[in-house]
């Protein structure tokens, strides 16, 4: 079987480097190596639950900003109405000269007539002094809601900030962790880097240092609307991969992939027409619709697609 943890691979190379007596002077030994790994593996599961956790709460923000948008929406529509309201009924009161006024100076035989137009008089001031009140409780709800979407604004520019930050530390963890390996397995070049990110040719060159027998691997396709085309996925090429040899091969390396996936920065795996995705069990593999072909189906390589 094939060496799978990163631990287990600068064990492996750390321990045959020193076999043959050729470890350079200063350099780190297998037991140094395989704690840096350890404590930066550590470290990373450390910044990938704050950034979870950070991301989760940025969701929560965002869903009661939308809810108290909706709300200040309905709010400022009330207020409109009211206002409406408010102009029309003292446009009313104006152009009858304030029936409350002259209602004092108005005689009339009628003493029904009076009290009719007294009593339109009260109703009036009624709905003005009603209106008002719902006018300022309505306002003042208003002018909470808002406090409340700035501060949920101000939460959320907060929150992405330190996710960015937190990206940039796990990046930098995934880094340094790949160069520690790197120092130790012996990096081969298999097949052209042009068109692949640094992560991706920093991954290949890796992987196959770690796979002596694998002599090809693929990578960048111009005009592919995937990872090809991105620079961020590579194809390993399994010699004899219909036969039992090949399928072992290509098991192993995707296992290796499966068992180190945060650090080399694995998106997921396509291998003898099944896909698998980076968080997965290790077993939790799903049957794709088959392509047509075995190379479509990819019986014949193990695809690897990386988040840069």
């Amino acid at each position: 079987m094939r060496p799978r943890s990163l631990l287990a691979v600068v064990m492996v190379a750390c321990l045959a480097t020193t076999a043959v007596g050729v470890e350079a002077e200063g350099a780190p030994t297998a037991e140094e190596v395989r704690a840096q790994i350890a404590q930066l593996e550590a470290e990373y599961s450390t910044v990938a639950a704050t950034y979870q956790a950070t991301q989760l709460s940025l969701a929560q923000t965002q869903t009661q900003l939308n809810q108290t948008t909706v709300q200040l929406t309905a709010v400022s529509q009330d207020i409109e109405r009211m206002s409406q309201q408010v102009t029309q009924i003292a446009l009313h009161q104006w152009q009858d000269h304030s029936l409350s006024q002259s209602l004092l100076l108005f005689t009339s035989p009628d003493t029904t007539v009076l009290l009719d137009r007294l009593s339109t008089s009260q109703q009036v001031d009624h709905q003005i002094l009603s209106l008002l009140a719902d006018y300022e409780a309505q306002q003042s709800a208003l002018t909470q809601l808002r406090l409340t979407q700035e501060s949920a604004l101000a939460s959320i520019a907060a929150q992405q900030a330190s996710l960015t930050a937190q990206q940039a530390e796990l990046d930098r963890k995934q880094a340094e962790a790949r160069n520690l390996l790197a120092t130790v397995v012996s990096p081969r070049n298999v097949g052209v880097n042009n068109g692949l990110t640094p992560h991706a040719i920093q991954v290949k060159q890796t992987l196959a240092g770690v796979f002596p027998s694998i002599v090809t691997i693929g990578g960048y396709r111009a005009g592919d609307w995937g990872d090809h085309g991105t620079g961020r996925a590579l194809d390993v090429m399994i010699p004899n991969w219909s036969g039992a040899d090949g399928i072992a091969l290509g098991d192993d390396i995707a296992r290796w992939c499966q068992d180190n996936a945060k650090v080399l920065g694995v998106s997921y795996l396509i291998w003898r027409q099944r896909y698998w995705q980076v968080g997965w069990g290790v077993n939790s593999w799903q049957w794709m619709a088959d392509r047509g072909s075995s190379t479509q189906n990819h019986y014949d390589h193990v695809h690897i697609s990386l988040k840069t």
